[in-house]
């Protein structure tokens, strides 16, 4: 009986490392929400013409009257719906030369769709809570590939 039971301890024990490093595994590698929104977009407009790429940490826009490289963010909101895409970024430091501290990217319509972006930039978080449009820029974006 003492046997039995030392080998079933063992299945038991083996298993549940398995279990274990599995559950790791997907922690570890598990894809954020926010993934959909990674990519490289063009921008549209005269003011806003240029490239926005958004990276797992990190965003660049290069437009005629605002550039920035690789400026780490946080997202303030995210919405995820079947008909309806939204996130709201904001840049954890100000550089020279750009304009936009709160950038949102939106799509509705389907995800898989690589047009049909909005990308609307505000000056400051303030100016993002009161909606001051006085202080934005809006531009339509097609995304030219993701990542």
């Amino acid at each position: 009986m003492k046997k039995k039971l030392g080998v079933f301890s063992l299945v038991a024990a083996t298993i549940f490392a398995i279990i274990v490093t599995v559950f790791i595994n997907r922690m570890v590698h598990a894809v954020p929400q926010e993934h959909v929104f990674y990519g490289d977009y063009e921008t549209q407009g005269r003011a806003a013409y240029g490239h926005l790429i958004i990276k797992r940490k990190t965003i660049s826009w290069d437009t005629s009257f605002s550039k920035f490289q690789n400026i780490p963010y946080k997202i303030l909101s995210l919405k995820i719906g079947k008909d309806y895409q939204e996130c709201v970024f904001v840049l954890k430091k100000s550089v020279k030369g750009n304009f936009y501290n709160v950038l949102i990217l939106d799509h509705k319509g389907l995800l898989s769709s690589d047009i049909g972006w909005e990308v609307t930039a505000y000056c400051s978080l303030a100016d993002y809570k009161t909606d001051n449009i006085d202080n934005c820029l809006g531009s339509y974006a097609i995304r030219l590939e993701r990542y």
